[in-house]
Protein backbone atom coordinates (compact mmCIF):
# COMPACT_ATOMS: atom_id res chain seq x y z
CA UNK A 1 0.00 0.00 0.00
CA UNK A 2 1.57 3.48 -1.08
CA UNK A 3 2.38 5.32 1.99
CA UNK A 4 -0.66 8.32 0.97
CA UNK A 5 -3.71 6.01 0.79
CA UNK A 6 -1.67 4.08 4.32
CA UNK A 7 -2.90 7.58 5.38
CA UNK A 8 -6.20 7.86 4.14
CA UNK A 9 -7.00 4.01 5.62
CA UNK A 10 -5.32 4.70 9.02
CA UNK A 11 -7.14 8.48 9.67
CA UNK A 12 -10.74 7.08 8.23
CA UNK A 13 -10.56 4.33 10.62
CA UNK A 14 -9.78 6.03 13.26
CA UNK A 15 -12.16 9.21 12.71
CA UNK A 16 -14.75 6.61 12.29
CA UNK A 17 -13.84 4.44 15.15
CA UNK A 18 -13.55 7.12 17.65
CA UNK A 19 -16.92 8.75 16.06
CA UNK A 20 -19.14 5.84 16.48
CA UNK A 21 -17.77 4.51 20.00
CA UNK A 22 -19.01 8.25 21.08
CA UNK A 23 -21.74 7.62 19.68
CA UNK A 24 -22.52 4.57 21.11
CA UNK A 25 -21.77 6.00 24.43
CA UNK A 26 -24.00 9.12 24.18
CA UNK A 27 -27.08 6.48 22.79
CA UNK A 28 -27.32 3.73 25.26
CA UNK A 29 -29.26 5.87 27.64
CA UNK A 30 -31.37 7.73 25.00
CA UNK A 31 -32.00 5.30 21.80
CA UNK A 32 -31.19 1.89 21.41
CA UNK A 33 -31.56 1.28 17.90
CA UNK A 34 -28.84 3.99 17.22
CA UNK A 35 -26.62 2.34 20.29
CA UNK A 36 -27.14 -0.60 18.28
CA UNK A 37 -26.10 0.74 14.55
CA UNK A 38 -23.32 2.89 16.69
CA UNK A 39 -22.16 -0.21 18.29
CA UNK A 40 -21.90 -2.54 14.88
CA UNK A 41 -19.93 0.18 13.24
CA UNK A 42 -17.28 0.46 16.36
CA UNK A 43 -16.94 -3.25 15.87
CA UNK A 44 -16.88 -2.83 11.88
CA UNK A 45 -14.33 0.14 12.38
CA UNK A 46 -11.84 -1.62 14.67
CA UNK A 47 -12.03 -4.66 12.20
CA UNK A 48 -10.83 -2.25 9.24
CA UNK A 49 -7.76 -1.35 11.40
CA UNK A 50 -6.58 -4.35 11.48
CA UNK A 51 -4.66 -5.31 8.51
CA UNK A 52 -5.65 -9.25 8.83
CA UNK A 53 -9.03 -8.56 9.12
CA UNK A 54 -9.10 -4.95 6.77
CA UNK A 55 -11.29 -6.29 3.80
CA UNK A 56 -14.29 -7.59 6.45
CA UNK A 57 -14.37 -4.95 8.09
CA UNK A 58 -13.84 -1.97 5.53
CA UNK A 59 -16.98 -4.14 3.86
CA UNK A 60 -18.85 -4.05 6.83
CA UNK A 61 -18.60 -0.72 7.26
CA UNK A 62 -19.92 -0.21 2.95
CA UNK A 63 -22.98 -1.58 4.28
CA UNK A 64 -23.56 0.11 7.41
CA UNK A 65 -22.23 3.53 6.42
CA UNK A 66 -24.86 2.96 3.45
CA UNK A 67 -27.53 1.66 5.65
CA UNK A 68 -26.63 5.26 7.79
CA UNK A 69 -26.98 7.43 4.89
CA UNK A 70 -30.26 6.25 3.40
CA UNK A 71 -31.52 6.57 6.92
CA UNK A 72 -30.05 10.19 6.93
CA UNK A 73 -31.65 11.11 3.83
CA UNK A 74 -35.02 9.58 4.84
CA UNK A 75 -35.08 11.78 8.23
CA UNK A 76 -34.24 14.85 6.20
CA UNK A 77 -31.00 15.32 8.07
CA UNK A 78 -28.25 14.46 4.90
CA UNK A 79 -24.77 13.88 6.65
CA UNK A 80 -22.67 14.46 4.06
CA UNK A 81 -19.06 13.31 5.68
CA UNK A 82 -20.48 9.58 5.31
CA UNK A 83 -19.96 9.58 1.36
CA UNK A 84 -16.34 10.23 2.30
CA UNK A 85 -15.93 7.60 4.57
CA UNK A 86 -17.60 5.67 1.82
CA UNK A 87 -15.67 6.99 -0.62
CA UNK A 88 -12.47 6.52 1.49
CA UNK A 89 -12.97 2.76 2.76
CA UNK A 90 -13.54 1.88 -1.07
CA UNK A 91 -10.05 3.46 -2.10
CA UNK A 92 -8.59 1.55 0.33
CA UNK A 93 -10.55 -2.11 -0.36
CA UNK A 94 -9.56 -1.11 -4.43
Amino acid sequence: MKPSLRVLYYTTGLVILIQSATTTAQALSTNLQLAVLAGAETAAATLFLLPKTRRIGGTALLVILGLATGLHLIAGDMQWHLLVYIAAIWAVLA
